[in-house]
């Protein structure tokens, strides 16, 4: 009888091991990150290495970025990232490579045709040109996440737990 429950145990420690290798393919797959640029090459972030690349068909890799990033959009003819150490979010100009900051330390970002949602350092929701210029403030107290949807916003309120949609 002994045996059958280390026998037991035994499937169910296989089965948590490849559980936690599935968690890890899983994070691998959402960190190696790869936006197409032109046909044949693509921008590529990866778990392995620190930086942003370009890569070609043929596997040459020029390195355009030595920041390591966490939220990636490719919008026109910019690649927006929030750096991994401090959080600061960039801008990489996909025609000339040139990179320049766009905000300050910020938890999380997103970016539509013509305006940069952000949630700043002290958990509110801010709104920007594309640049970072002309910050406004959309919800004066903490949240936790926000979600755009179509003409609104949804947040998540940190004070009260609940959700409430903001007309932009």
């Amino acid at each position: 009888m002994s045996m059958k429950v280390y026998f037991r145990l035994g499937i169910v420690g296989v089965l948590i091991f490849i559980i936690l290798l599935s968690v890890l393919a899983m994070t691998n797959i959402i960190r190696d990150v790869d936006l197409v640029a032109n046909e044949g090459t693509y921008y590529s972030i990866s778990l392995f290495k620190k930086g942003i690349f370009l890569s070609t068909k043929d596997d040459n890799e020029i390195e355009i970025s030595k920041n390591t990033a966490v939220i990636f959009y490719e919008h026109e003819r910019y690649i927006y990232y929030k750096e991994q150490q401090v959080g600061n979010i960039y801008r990489i100009n996909r025609i000339d490579y040139s990179e320049n900051q766009v905000l300050d330390y910020c938890r999380s970002f997103k970016v539509t045709e013509n305006k940069l949602y952000y949630i700043n350092e002290d958990d509110e929701l801010h709104r920007s040109d594309l640049d970072g210029r002309n910050s406004e403030e959309l919800f004066g107290e903490p949240i936790s996440e926000f979600r755009l949807e179509g003409e609104s916003i949804i947040v998540r309120s940190i004070l009260d737990g609940k959700y409430y949609r903001i007309q932009i």
